[in-house]
């Protein structure tokens, strides 16, 4: 038996332009700031992308945070970040 990959290389990826968020001043009395990802199209579309959050630079990493009633994520399957 030859189980192949299920999820190939796709033969393309075309990432969208993701939108822009406004400055965002965080001080409790706000709602959360909230960034949905423009979905990449994929081609073949077997197998849907994952989304990650990395940090590059900044006083504090705010990908995966949990500090107090700070939250800080990213969804893998939609794309959305939520602080």
């Amino acid at each position: 038996m030859n189980v192949g990959d299920p999820c190939p290389d796709p033969d393309s990826v075309q990432s969208p332009v993701q939108g822009a968020v406004d400055p965002y001043y965080y001080t409790g009395d706000i709602p959360k700031l909230v960034f949905a990802t423009t979905k990449m199209n994929v081609v073949p579309d077997i197998c849907p992308p994952m989304y990650s959050c990395s940090f590059v630079s900044g006083p504090k990493d705010i990908c995966f945070l949990a500090d107090g009633d700070t939250q800080g994520q990213i969804n893998a399957n939609t794309g959305i970040y939520e602080f």
